[in-house]
């Protein structure tokens, strides 16, 4: 682990020097989504590859973790499939993000999942996959959220 907190300097280190000389930045750092989770035997769960949060939350004015279901380990939060339970999912990322950046000037604006993956989840023609997952950001205190579908196959109904 001694690595992954050289890993995460460097990604702190560069966070800094880019708002370096801005006045009024609105900068914002994106992480994967375990990112928001407590740390487990008292290591950051991403640290080996340098996102460890509070090592950023400092440097920016959003984070903004990508918390898609589908990216979770089946057995997550004890749900056999977390990509059926987008809900629940993106409301814990929540809670955690809340208590991770307490105190701090970055805010909480998650990336949301508009796109299907490798199982019968529809994501992109069920627009309540996609509207409890804002619910649930909302709910979080999220100063808005964004979306992401490497398709680009966003259907207007799931966002009223």
């Amino acid at each position: 682990m001694k690595n992954a907190w050289k890993g995460a300097a460097a990604v702190a280190a560069v966070v800094a020097l880019a708002l370096t000389g801005c006045s009024n930045p609105g900068s914002s750092t994106t992480s994967t989504g375990s990112t928001a989770w407590p740390d487990q035997n008292g290591q950051p769960l991403n640290g080996a590859i340098g996102q460890v949060f509070e090592r950023m939350i400092g440097h920016t004015d959003y984070v903004s973790p990508m918390i898609y279901p589908s990216h979770f380990t089946n057995g997550e939060m004890g749900f056999a499939n977390p990509n059926a339970h987008p809900y629940e999912i993106i409301k814990q990322a929540g809670i955690y993000t809340n208590d991770r950046i307490a105190g701090q000037r970055a805010k909480y604006r998650p990336w949301l999942q508009a796109f299907d993956w490798m199982d019968d989840v529809d994501y992109e023609g069920d627009p309540h996959s996609i509207q409890v997952q804002i619910q649930a950001a909302e709910e979080s205190n999220a100063e808005g959220w964004l979306m992401w579908d490497a398709s680009n196959k966003y259907k207007a109904p799931a966002y009223k």
